[in-house]
């Protein structure tokens, strides 16, 4: 699986999950002035940002150097994968996790141009570090 083993992916997984969760609560706290435990799991994990990564690393592989194609592929690869997430999870726990509808240039409140901005800057730096 393009140069990784199993473990391999499982370890980026959960490595992933973590430090999103760090990330989004994080910003989530410092934006509301008190802390914030972000994600619907029990435990420190967003399983979102595990998914997510390892998927750009799949598709990034071969394309590390390219950062155009790295900022593309996070800005409509995390967006469409927030999208599909944000409404299967309404679907099915009739609960939304995140609401950007305050912002402008949003779709439904699920996605919006800043975060999609969001997600190629994450990309290159991901596959840059």
């Amino acid at each position: 699986m393009r140069g990784y083993t199993i473990l391999q992916w499982l370890t980026f997984f959960m490595l992933y999950c973590i430090l999103g969760w760090c990330f989004e609560s994080s910003y989530c706290s410092l934006k509301s002035g008190h802390l914030q435990n972000r994600g619907f799991c029990h435990g420190p994990w967003i399983p979102l940002y595990g998914v997510g990564s390892c998927l750009l690393v799949f598709f990034a592989h071969g394309h590390e150097g390219h950062l155009l194609y790295l900022f593309l592929l996070g800005f409509f690869g995390g967006t469409s994968l927030e999208l599909i997430t944000g409404l299967l999870m309404n679907h099915i726990f009739h609960m939304r996790w995140w609401d950007y509808s305050q912002n402008p240039l949003n779709f439904r409140g699920y996605i919006c141009f800043f975060a999609s901005i969001g997600w190629g800057v994450m990309a290159i730096f991901l596959m840059q570090v």
